[in-house]
C-alpha cells in the first residue's frame, strides 16, 4: 500500500508541476502586452511627464485574447531621445477616431515608468494637431473599462 500512495502523490506533483509550467509559459511578460491590469498598477501618478516628439513606429501589441491588440509607440523626443509609449486597446482609439503614423508630430502626457528595466511612458493623453486622445484618468484608471466611450 505504501508502493501505491508514493506513487500517486508523484503522479500528482508530476501533473501540479506540468500544469504550473505550461501556465506560467503560456503568459507574455508585461513589457509585452497591453491594456493589461498591471499597466494601471504601475501608473504614478506622481510622475507625470510631458514629452514632444515624432511617431518613430506604430507597433500592435498583442494580447491574451486574439481579437483584443494594443498600441504601442515608439517616439523619438525633441530632445533626441526615444522613448516607448504605452497607449491601450486598438478598439479604443480607433473608436475615438484617432490616428497615429509614422512621422506625426505628438504631444504625449503621461506617467514614466521603469518596466522590465526600461523606461517607458504609460499615456493618459496624446494630442495630435488639434486633436485630444484621453485614454486614463489622472489616477491612470483606463478610460475603456469603464464604458467612458
Amino acid at each position: 500500500m505504501i508502493y501505491l500512495s508514493d506513487l500517486l502523490i508523484k503522479t500528482l506533483w508530476t501533473i501540479i508541476f506540468s500544469f504550473m509550467i505550461s501556465y506560467g509559459f503560456g503568459q507574455q511578460s508585461p513589457d509585452k502586452q497591453c491594456c493589461n491590469k498591471a499597466n494601471k498598477s504601475i501608473y504614478d501618478s506622481k510622475n507625470i511627464i510631458a514629452v514632444n516628439g515624432e511617431i518613430m513606429q506604430v507597433i500592435l501589441v498583442k494580447s491574451r485574447r486574439p481579437e483584443k491588440k494594443g498600441i504601442h509607440l515608439i517616439l523619438k523626443s525633441d530632445k533626441k531621445d526615444t522613448i516607448e509609449i504605452h497607449l491601450g486597446p486598438k478598439h479604443y482609439i480607433d473608436e475615438q477616431k484617432f490616428t497615429l503614423k509614422e512621422n506625426n508630430k505628438i504631444k504625449v502626457l503621461g506617467s514614466k515608468v521603469i518596466m522590465n528595466q526600461k523606461e517607458v511612458i504609460i499615456a493618459r493623453e496624446i494630442e495630435k494637431e488639434n486633436q485630444l486622445l484621453r485614454l486614463r484618468d489622472e489616477n491612470g484608471a483606463p478610460l475603456w473599462s469603464r464604458g467612458n466611450r
